[in-house]
């Protein structure tokens, strides 16, 4: 079965630190279908099933 579908489920939140100073950074991804090319800048891997889940998390300073 071949399908042209890709969904993708994203929530992110920010929380800042020291008003405004420093920011953290989370989000998850989560694939419903399979990946059909693997994209690294997201953390996912190209795979013939879904269900894959990335949860990446950032720490941004400001001086």
């Amino acid at each position: 079965m071949t399908t042209d579908e890709l969904n993708i489920l994203i929530i992110g939140a920010n929380y800042y630190f020291r008003q405004h100073n420093a920011k953290l950074t989370l989000d998850l991804i989560y694939t419903f279908d399979p990946v059909p090319a693997a994209n690294a800048g997201q953390g996912l891997l190209a795979s013939p099933q879904g269900d894959q889940m990335v949860i990446r998390s950032q720490l941004t300073f400001s001086f």
